[in-house]
C-alpha cells in the first residue's frame, strides 16, 4: 500500500517516486487451463472492492517480451498507460499502468464470462486464493 515502502522492486520504485497513494499489484497468475473464466476480473475486483480511500491502482505488464494477453486485459479491465521502463539490466521493457479508482465501473465490456472467486479451483491449480483469504487482507 502506497509510497516509501521497503519493498525490493525497480516497479513499485517507480510507482513510488510518482503516487503518493496507491495500491500495487506485482503480480497475477492463472494457470493455462483457468485462461478466460474470469478469474483475473474476480481478483481486481475483489482487490478493488477492498482498496477504501486509494486513489489508483497500478500495475506493469511486459512489453519485451510482449505479453499481449495481459496488456489486452488491464486495458479491458480500465487500466491507463502511465510510463515504461526498462529492468533487469535493459532484457526487459514493462508499462506502467495505472486505473482511477474514483472512476467506478471503469471495466470496458469484455467477452469473457466472469466467475465468481469461490468458483472451483481449476485441475492442477493449489496456490490460488479462496474469498475467505482474501477477506480483511487491505490496508
Amino acid at each position: 500500500e502506497g509510497a516509501g515502502l521497503a519493498y525490493p522492486s525497480a516497479n513499485y520504485q517507480w510507482f513510488s517516486s510518482r503516487y503518493d497513494r496507491f495500491l500495487y499489484v506485482d503480480r497475477v497468475v492463472v494457470a493455462p487451463p483457468a485462461f478466460g473464466r474470469g478469474m483475473g476480473q474476480a481478483f481486481y475486483r475483489a482487490f478493488i472492492n477492498q482498496a477504501a480511500d486509494h486513489p489508483v491502482l497500478c500495475a506493469e505488464v511486459n512489453t519485451r517480451p510482449r505479453n499481449e494477453r495481459s496488456l489486452a486485459f488491464h486495458t479491458a479491465f480500465g487500466f491507463e498507460p502511465v510510463g515504461n521502463q526498462d529492468t533487469e539490466g535493459d532484457t526487459k521493457t514493462v508499462q506502467m499502468l495505472a486505473r482511477d479508482l474514483a472512476v467506478p465501473n471503469k471495466e470496458k465490456a469484455c467477452a469473457r464470462r466472469p466467475v465468481a472467486l469461490d468458483a472451483a479451483r481449476p485441475a492442477g491449480v493449489t496456490n490460488m486464493a479462496a474469498p475467505s483469504d482474501l477477506a480483511g487482507t487491505a490496508s
